[in-house]
């Protein structure tokens, strides 16, 4: 069973709000041009570091997103059947990297995002380990008193999540293969979205002009604060 965290998360008003943008890959592409990855994918939790801007690119069963500060994230991509032989190790490593994150005593910000939808005609260890690796990070965000957005679980198989993240203007970047351009296709692409209210959402639409997503129109997609 899936964990909604906006119906067990209290959200910190306190909070600074973060930007996440649906884009198209040609965007991405110009947001990470001469930008390392910070890992070979899918990265260990060793792997995972602390910078201003970062990104990684292809996440299918993996689940991936990151805690920030507005001044530095700590992004993670892992592989659900590695990191879940030792989920106290990871746990351990996001209660340092939050410690540190945590300068101002500011509650910290965080997405969730990747991951694989079970599909039942599959055959995929990590698959099948997805949702309970997503469980499991949701439950140590909401320890930690992180507060999250989430757009997880691809819907489709042949289907992946590349993102990115810049301190400089406190934004995430998703891109997804199927070329999400409304907010019916990105419901159709991922099993669960919910938008902290701390957040706002930006869909890049078919003639390329960036629009928010209003709570007002779209309640399903937002926590209440």
């Amino acid at each position: 069973m899936l964990v909604n965290p906006l119906k067990l998360n209290n959200f910190n008003k306190l909070a600074f709000d973060s930007r996440i943008e649906i884009v198209d890959l040609e965007e991405f592409k110009q947001a990470t041009e001469g930008l390392p990855e910070a890992g070979i994918r899918p990265w260990s939790i060793d792997q995972s570091l602390i910078e201003e801007k970062t990104f990684t690119r292809k996440v299918e069963s993996c689940n991936t997103g990151g805690i920030q500060n507005s001044e530095q994230v700590f992004m993670f991509h892992l592989r659900p059947l590695l990191t879940l032989r030792n989920f106290e190790n990871v746990t351990n490593i996001f209660c340092e990297k939050a410690e540190i994150l945590k300068k101002d005593k500011k509650p910290l910000n965080g997405l969730i995002t990747g991951g694989d939808a079970k599909d039942p005609k599959a055959s995929n260890p990590d698959g099948d380990l997805s949702e309970e690796l997503y469980n499991e990070l949701t439950k140590m965000f909401m320890g930690l008193g992180i507060n999250f957005s989430v757009i997880w679980g691809k819907l489709n198989r042949n289907q992946h999540t590349n993102v990115y993240y810049s301190a400089k203007t406190d934004t995430w970047k998703i891109n997804n293969s199927r070329r999400v351009k409304t907010v019916n296709e990105l419901k159709r692409a991922y099993k669960i979205i919910r938008i902290s209210p701390n957040d706002e959402l930006w869909i890049k639409g078919k003639d390329g002009v960036k629009r928010k997503v209003e709570p007002s129109e779209h309640p399903e997609l937002f926590a209440s604060g």
